[in-house]
């Protein structure tokens, strides 16, 4: 997200939206659904470095090298092919795995805090200067891909939440930039704190 966002400077932009194709490339490998994220290249590209038809041609080159260095790995270390069949992974709508207790306020805390979130960061999106505002949208593109990752996610067990992590850490600052009184600070704060504890008891 970081090579992306730097292309509103101007600077760099091959290396910049070809570094965060590699990264997501390379993740990929690990996580097949994590190549939903090239969305986010080609909407920086969009926003920012448009007119130059290379910019948009360069992600799937960079999509390409990790998979022609994935054939040369397996090739050299295993004798064969990087094979497709094996990359792509399934998907799944089914949400058996929440339907825990600990699932459930875990999952019941998350989108009572995305909604939250959510709603401070569009009404602060909202009074925004108009050259900010493709950032504010990549940073809600990335929350809405990481929320459909989760959901095709083919094992949920809530650990498939990490991709959410950073967009709503991002988006949650902007209501801790508010100016609050006193007291309401200190009810953040301690409902910040408790939190984690109140998800590992229940």
């Amino acid at each position: 997200m970081r090579s992306i966002l730097s292309l509103r400077n101007g600077k760099y932009v091959k290396s910049n939206v070809l570094n965060a194709s590699l990264y997501i490339g390379l993740a990929s490998l690990a996580y097949f659904w994590s190549i939903a994220f090239i969305v986010i290249v080609f909407l920086g590209v969009l926003y920012f470095e448009s007119k130059n038809y290379r910019n948009w041609i360069i992600p799937f080159i960079g999509l390409l090298t990790v998979y022609m260095l994935s054939n040369c790995f397996t090739l050299l270390f295993y004798d064969s092919f990087f094979a497709i069949t094996d990359y792509v992974a399934p998907i799944s709508f089914s949400f058996e795995g929440y339907f825990s207790d600990q699932g459930f306020f875990s999952i019941g805390v998350l989108i009572i805090c995305i909604l939250f979130f959510l709603t401070v960061y569009l009404i602060k999106y909202s009074r925004k200067p108009t050259k900010s505002k493709p950032i504010l949208k990549l940073i809600i593109a990335q929350l809405l891909i990481s929320l459909i990752v989760v959901m095709i996610a083919l094992h949920k067990n809530t650990s498939e939440m990490i991709f959410i992590a950073a967009p709503l850490a991002i988006i949650g600052t902007t209501y801790l930039e508010i100016d609050h009184g006193k007291f309401v600070k200190e009810i953040n704060l301690w409902v910040f704190l408790l939190l984690p504890f109140m998800t590992l008891l229940f």
